[in-house]
């Protein structure tokens, strides 16, 4: 069995009462960063009711915890994405914006789609690959 090693970052997120959990771990070949929000060191909330804000702080962090086992953003191979919502979020618009802030120009993400760093670009492949 590989040796696991764990990430909580200096300065990194916290819950207003802290646990133990660790925001990664790392076994092998892999690593898994565990459910990141939009939370300061001292668990405040930072952006609340800006999706926009809170993706940008929720994929920094996850590059933080991924940086630890000296990785990247480029390594994700999945990401699974919860918000809440009154119904009036664009759903494309945020696929683009997360797409802004994960995906390179140039690189290729399944059956040989590539971005030409266009951000709608990545909606337009997760609704290829939705239908696919």
């Amino acid at each position: 069995m590989p040796t696991r090693s764990y990430a909580w970052p200096q300065g990194h997120w916290d819950w207003y009462q802290h646990l133990a959990f660790k925001h990664g771990v790392h076994a092998g070949e892999m690593a898994f960063v565990g459910g990141q929000v939009d939370k300061s060191p001292a668990g405040e909330p930072l952006h609340a009711a800006d999706l926009a804000a809170q993706t940008a702080v929720v994929i920094r962090h996850i590059d933080t915890v991924l940086r630890e086992f000296g990785a990247g953003l480029a390594e994700v191979v999945k990401l699974v994405a919860f918000y809440a919502t009154d119904g009036r979020v664009d759903e494309t618009a945020f696929l683009a914006d997360i797409g802004r802030h994960l995906l390179a120009p140039g690189l290729c993400i399944d059956r040989g789609i590539c971005l030409s760093g266009n951000a709608n670009d990545y909606s337009q492949s997760v609704a290829h690959r939705a239908v696919s």
